[in-house]
């Protein structure tokens, strides 16, 4: 269960930054995409492309600072391209019911 957003006054912004934290936790489980450092950066930077998100992109300039340079090497050569083609073949997840749609057809295949 996520923490309630605090800074957000507005009811509606408040339920679309809710939507994209939930949609940004569905990610993680749907790409395979685990939770360290690493794995964050490739899911920000899947966000980046699939939603034009422009808080990813800050999360993704400002992360590789945490990472040693081979990490950072990888993400640019397997990092980059795979999230690139992950985010044109999957579908938006923030128009989906989640309680309606099973994970199965949601799921897409990017490897």
């Amino acid at each position: 269960m996520r923490t309630p957003l605090r800074f957000i006054l507005d009811a509606d912004i408040a339920y679309v930054a809710m939507r994209y934290r939930h949609l940004h936790d569905y990610w993680h489980t749907l790409l395979g995409v685990g939770i360290s450092v690493e794995c964050e950066l490739l899911l920000k930077l899947f966000e980046l492309y699939h939603a034009d998100m422009p808080v990813a992109g800050l999360s993704a300039l400002a992360a590789p600072l945490l990472l040693p340079p081979s990490a950072c090497l990888r993400l640019a050569r397997v990092g980059l391209p795979w999230a690139s083609r992950a985010a044109c073949v999957c579908v938006s997840g923030v128009c989906l019911c989640r309680q309606r749609v099973s994970v199965a057809r949601v799921l897409c295949v990017v490897w």
